[in-house]
């Protein structure tokens, strides 16, 4: 019995000395680590920096008409194609014209007809003045009864308002013949703006029923020489956004080219997809060129601040916290940059921050000079 626990109690000695053996380990890998450890500087830079805003947009023309017609019936011809340059009142398309042609001759039918029945009224009227007339004298001299007499007026009363409803209706014919000869000229289709053709919809033969909606024939573009951009820029960067602001946008087509353009309008409207609001925002630039084309994907950066020569450290060194002020990462202070002291230890540096683009911060405060250095992590030599 003796022997047993005299076993036991060395295989608890052994278990000891392992674990002091490892624990031992421990702390001098802690230390060598420690003592290896240095910090990763940047240096504090002096030149520009811009606040920007991202957005994707599409490019379109200034102005842009849809053109369309009122007259229904059979494409005859079509004049013009896509790219093809139109003036103001030139041909473009033309609608076959018997059915409308038919209509006009119809109603200038209709008009001499209603001039020959306002003639025959007129007549009739003449005639019931006269006996009107022959009346009064004869009623004067008491050998016509006054029954008589009465019914000659009244005669004469409604053959002058028939002369007034003859001439309505001659009125009304007459604007049914303008309107017949207005959708006669409806079948020449002509194009309301000097620009060029983006898009035909119709072909020779075609039939267009404008009755039930207006169909859309070409697509003119006003002026390619002057764009805009239709960007999209998200509710929690339009605050930022202002008209008159200068922005750079480039397109798939010219990859190492950079574009430039004002921003004109901030609309109002939300657009919203998908619960994901979004407002345009319109980009003028000058396509003198003419490189780009209506459609393109354009991806845009608006410059809402701009300095010229200012103090800026990386975005890193705000973020950057010593082990032992870790504390202050739960008070959320991201106006302190951290230095490196002449002693080794690091220093605290109270700065106000300024404008931020993707990577830099412009800063300022006592203390900070061009060339100096701050503090942005942790290296460890191997």
């Amino acid at each position: 019995m003796i022997r047993v626990v005299a076993r036991l109690s060395g295989s608890r000695r052994y278990r000891l000395r392992g674990l002091v053996t490892a624990l031992a380990v421990v702390l001098v890998v802690m230390g060598c680590e420690e003592e290896n450890e240095r910090f990763l500087t940047q240096p504090i830079d002096r030149g520009p920096i811009e606040a920007t805003v991202s957005a994707t947009g599409t490019l379109n023309p200034v102005h842009m008409v849809e053109v369309g017609t009122y007259a229904s019936g059979r494409i005859e011809s079509v004049e013009v194609d896509y790219n093809s340059p139109v003036t103001k009142g030139q041909l473009v398309a033309k609608i076959d014209p018997a059915n409308a042609l038919v209509r006009v001759q119809k109603a200038t039918a209709n008009v001499l007809s209603a001039r020959a029945r306002l003639k025959g009224a007129q007549a009739d009227l003449g005639l019931k003045n006269e006996q009107l007339e022959r009346q009064e004298k004869l009623h004067a001299q008491t050998t016509v009864s006054q029954d008589r007499f009465e019914s000659s007026e009244t005669a004469q009363a409604r053959a002058e308002a028939q002369v007034e409803i003859e001439r309505a209706q001659l009125a009304e014919r007459q604007a049914e013949l303008e309107d017949s000869k207005v959708n006669l000229a409806h079948t020449d289709i002509r194009s309301p703006v000097d620009g060029i053709v983006l898009s035909r919809n119709i072909n020779v033969g075609q039939t267009v029923a404008a009755s039930f909606q207006t169909p859309t024939l070409f697509l003119i573009a006003q002026d390619l020489r002057q764009m805009q951009v239709n960007s999209d820029v998200s509710e929690a960067d339009i605050g930022l956004v202002a008209q008159g602001q200068l922005a750079r946008f480039s397109v798939d087509a010219f990859p190492d080219r950079i574009f430039e353009g004002r921003v004109r309008q901030v609309r109002n409207a939300p657009i919203s997809v998908q619960n994901v609001v979004t407002y345009d925002v319109v980009v003028d630039f000058d396509n003198t060129e003419l490189l780009l084309r209506p459609g393109m994907t354009a991806t845009l950066t608006i410059i809402t601040a701009a300095r010229d020569d200012v103090l800026k450290v990386t975005r890193r060194a705000l973020r950057f916290r010593p082990r032992d002020e870790a504390a202050l990462v739960s008070q959320g202070s991201l106006r302190r940059l951290w230095i490196e002291g002449e002693d080794g230890k690091v220093e605290a540096v109270e700065v106000r921050a300024g404008l931020r683009d993707d990577e830099f911060v412009e800063v300022s405060g006592p203390g900070l000079q061009e060339g100096g250095s701050v503090i942005v992590g942790y290296r460890r030599d191997p």
